[in-house]
């Protein structure tokens, strides 16, 4: 039976605090074994991730970034408070780099929140 593993973190959502957020993303990809082309996808899709829900947050709100790891699959999931009425863009640039570095993603928007979900199976490859 896969135990998830499950790490939280809530920053502010600025850009300064990507560093933050994509040190956990590397660290977690390293401990659970991911080869070196993974961490590198994981550690670049969570930055667009994070990046596309700073962009799209609220006033002083907090971005939520949690990596729950279930078997060989990682998945991510960021929050954040939003104004906007509409779920983030799939036809953006960022939406198509986000989706070049994992086997899925998706987002919506939730009471106010806008979600993003990405998610990377270990031992992957990603179409060159």
């Amino acid at each position: 039976m896969d135990v998830p593993q499950v790490v939280e973190v809530r920053v502010p959502a600025e850009p300064t605090q990507l560093p933050v957020v994509r040190a956990v993303a590397s660290t977690i990809a390293m401990r659970e074994n991911f080869d070196l082309d993974a961490i590198s996808d994981i550690t670049m899709a969570v930055d667009e991730l994070c990046s596309e829900l700073i962009t799209r947050s609220a006033g002083a709100a907090v971005l939520a970034c949690q990596f729950d790891m279930t078997g060989d699959k990682l998945t991510v999931h960021g929050s954040v408070r939003t104004e906007s009425a509409t779920p983030h863009s799939t036809t953006s640039f960022g939406w198509r780099v986000l989706t070049a570095l994992v086997d899925s993603a998706r987002n919506w928007l939730d009471d106010g929140a806008l979600h993003i979900e990405a998610v990377k199976a270990r031992g992957t490859v990603q179409p060159g």
